[in-house]
């Protein structure tokens, strides 16, 4: 059930980090424009994908957020009223990067302690 969620989770943050990447005004906030926002939120979404999906190895899961990292912030420069930040491709990377370091913690860490405690 929990790796149900995990998978909900990870596919809520994925469309709104498309929805407001691709310049979409249908989201019910607006999401303010500050590079923190961009890492939370990259973050989020690679650690939940680490924990929903554990076969995929970590490469991919690197591989694919920073090739959609870099995909967004290029396309967002072809779109009218958007531009393309070099900051903004720094801290999603940085998001990927922290997600995946939490989600190793977690899985290394945290995890064992929760399944021993059940028992």
């Amino acid at each position: 059930m929990s790796r149900f969620i995990l998978m909900l989770v990870f596919a809520a943050t994925l469309a709104v980090i498309l929805i407001d990447g691709f310049g979409l005004d249908w989201l019910p906030v607006q999401i303010e424009e500050r590079w923190s926002y961009h890492a939370i939120a990259f973050a989020l979404m690679v650690f939940c994908a680490r924990l929903a999906f554990p076969r995929t190895l970590i490469f991919w899961t690197f591989t694919y957020a920073v090739l959609l990292a870099i995909f967004i912030e290029l396309a967002q420069g072809l779109l009218p009223h958007q531009d393309m930040s070099v900051i903004h491709v720094a801290a999603n990377i940085a998001g990927v990067l922290v997600g995946a370091v939490l989600a190793q913690v977690w899985r290394r860490q945290v995890a064992p302690r929760l399944v021993s405690s059940d028992a």
